[in-house]
């Protein structure tokens, strides 16, 4: 069982299913106003997001078998949801410095009985609040976030024939979002409330490079096929088959977080950012140990805004490389039967699949790619099965 959690409406310390609830759950009625607390709701009125797409291309049939597009696609979504905190304090507020955090007669004073704001003084800047009898007012899942996706597309596909079919696929796009919602591990929503589009900057899982070949191969080997059509030779060495796909993408956008140094409420919701100082691509010399230039981010100041945008325009992670390859040999006989034997390659070059660097500005290892994604090593297996 446990004792009971000190926050209400939650399951107990060291609780259980069978009674999850034993410190009890606090109800609301209607007149309840819950000052002196954070709240937390919905919006009854939410708009529902939507999603435009346009697209325009071109096809051109080179040959019989041979056949070439480029195109444009488009999309935007609108009304994407993100958290935004309502009782953020106005970043005009920063020149007051310091004095922010001056001590001043509290008029909530025994009118709050609990909590922070029951004490004879509080924080200026708690009174500067949209609504200083609260403490944070989120309203989850806020429908005021938009993006942007463009690309130019570029393809060209042989058609099956001579035994080898063919497709090679590059897209060269931009994806610009103030949300990231589907991100858990990004900055924000900072200054969500006065200038939503101050997150407004390339999209966290933006690659604006992608290169795709894919193929499939049969040998002209084996019975039916142009040599060694008959015997022996035809059963044992006839019946091979490959195929494979690769793929060449950029490097996602990098993040740089420092801590929020504007002393105000709720500016930074997660993470705070950093003033971007020069430009930090390095032109020759990058390596895992030292990805960027490092001396280009420091802590912003107190009480000021950072220059830094929520993503870098120019700096990118690690790219990422991968080819899967297969080898099949068919083995048929007595008319219905099919011994299929299977070589499967994933990652067959071993390429690393490395994750950003660390982004952190007050990190011992700082500007250092450390990690990579789990399960991205080279990976071959094998498989025997009749077909019949």
């Amino acid at each position: 069982m446990g004792p009971a959690n000190p926050l209400p409406n939650t399951p107990p310390v060291d609780g259980s299913w069978n009674n999850p609830f034993v410190g009890g759950i606090t109800t609301p009625s209607h007149s309840s106003d819950f000052v002196g607390t954070a709240v937390r709701a919905d919006n009854p009125n939410r708009k529902k997001p939507y999603l435009s797409d346009y697209t325009l291309s071109i096809q051109r049939e080179i040959t019989s078998t041979l056949l070439g597009e480029i195109g444009y696609v488009g999309s935007k979504m609108t009304h994407l949801f993100w958290n935004r905190q309502n009782d953020e304090n106005n970043p005009l507020e920063l020149s007051l410095g310091n004095t922010l955090n001056s001590l001043v007669s509290n008029p909530f004073y025994r009118e709050i009985t609990s909590g922070s704001l029951a004490t004879p003084t509080i924080q200026l800047k708690q009174l500067l609040r949209p609504y200083p009898q609260y403490l944070d007012v989120l309203i989850y899942r806020d429908p005021y976030g938009d993006m942007r996706y463009n690309s130019m597309i570029a393809r060209v596909v042989k058609q099956y024939s001579n035994g080898l079919m063919l497709q090679l696929a590059y897209t060269l796009s931009k994806t610009i979002a103030n949300t990231a919602q589907s991100n858990t591990w990004v900055v924000g929503p900072s200054n969500g409330l006065y200038a939503p589009n101050y997150n407004k900057s390339i999209e966290a899982n933006d690659a604006p490079q992608r290169l795709v070949l894919s193929y499939i191969y049969d040998f002209p080997v084996g019975h039916g096929k142009k040599y060694l059509s008959h015997g022996i030779a035809a059963t044992v060495l006839g019946g091979w088959e490959t195929s494979g796909i690769s793929v060449f993408q950029s490097g996602r956008p990098i993040l740089i977080t420092a801590p929020d140094n504007t002393g105000i409420f709720d500016f930074g919701y997660t993470n705070g950012r950093a003033n971007r100082l020069c430009n930090p691509v390095l032109s020759s010399g990058q390596t895992e140990s030292h990805w960027f230039n490092t001396a280009c981010f420091a802590a912003a100041p107190a009480f000021t805004i950072p220059n830094d945008s929520l993503s870098q325009p120019n700096l990118r992670g690690p790219r990422r490389i991968n080819t899967d390859f297969s080898l099949i040999k068919n083995t048929r006989f007595l008319e219905k039967y099919n011994v299929q034997f299977r070589a499967e390659f994933y990652n067959i070059f071993n390429h690393p699949a490395l994750q950003n660097p660390v982004s952190d500005v007050t990190s011992a290892l700082f500007g250092q790619v450390t990690s990579s994604f789990a399960g991205t090593e080279r990976n071959i297996q094998f498989a025997l099965r009749l077909v019949f």
